[in-house]
């Protein structure tokens, strides 16, 4: 799981933290999946599933213009 808030004047597509923190997920799942997937005894292998994000707005005023709300 990833938590974090997206820096102002930044949305998801563009943002260094965003980037970093997903890059940083995405490699520790896959060295997960073949260290299973490679044991000699009670071998493991498991699709990974695709991302999913939660979004939610502190003010309760969610205005899709607004990139960094």
């Amino acid at each position: 799981m990833i938590d974090g808030v997206i820096e102002k004047g930044k949305e998801p597509a563009n943002s260094p933290a965003f980037a970093e923190a997903t890059q940083a997920l995405c490699s520790l799942v896959y060295t997960l999946k073949f260290m299973f997937k490679k044991r000699k005894t009670n071998a493991v292998d498991y699709p990974v599933m695709p991302l999913e994000g939660l979004w939610w707005v502190e003010d309760g005023m969610f205005d899709i213009m607004v990139k960094d709300n």
